[in-house]
């Protein structure tokens, strides 16, 4: 083979590798956005009930269920008024939240405190924008209010517990007024 044909034979090879690699990105590209959209339909967004919450998510009834309420959170959650209501943005996708979640609706079960859920996307938001509205980055965020106050938050985990950190927050802005 002459050294014009090698020439003209590696110009086509590398052209149609340039070629193939678009196609190949462009492929995967698209199966990239059809996952994410995918995953996205999974997930509930916005507001959910407690019986949303455990009929479309196996892993938070089996963590509701394994955990075991400690005699200091109970004492923590039978010192709470009844005006202390509760904020929580999560998601169903964030282990978090499927370890967290369950333990605040196990500890608070018995009581009236108030607690709106409210269910975030991967990018951290819902249809109202709360959630930007509230400045949320992290998941899960417990937002704690007394009489429609915001008295504190919980970031991901408690310091101690779920209840025995509210407590210590509704304590110190009594202390506080």
């Amino acid at each position: 083979m002459s050294q014009n044909k090698r020439t003209t034979v590696m110009k086509y090879l590398v052209k149609y590798k340039i070629l193939l690699m678009i196609i190949a990105f462009g492929l995967w590209v698209v199966a990239a956005v059809m996952s994410s959209k995918a995953h996205a339909a999974d997930n509930l967004v916005g507001n959910i009930t407690k019986q949303q919450l455990f009929d479309g998510y196996p892993h938070f009834v089996s963590n509701y269920d394994d955990y075991l309420l400690s005699s200091d959170e109970a004492k923590a959650v039978e010192q709470l008024p009844s005006e202390i209501s509760l904020k929580v943005f999560f998601g169903t996708w964030c282990h978090d939240s499927e370890r967290e979640v369950p333990r605040l609706l196990k500890s608070f079960k018995r009581t009236n405190v108030s607690i709106d859920m409210i269910s975030l996307d991967l990018n951290k938001s819902e249809p109202q924008g709360r959630a930007k509205e509230a400045n949320i980055k992290y998941t899960p965020t417990f937002i704690v209010y007394h009489e429609n106050v915001e008295i504190g938050r919980i970031i991901e985990r408690p310091e101690v517990s779920l209840s025995e950190d509210i407590l210590a927050m509704y304590k110190d802005s009594k202390a506080q007024k």
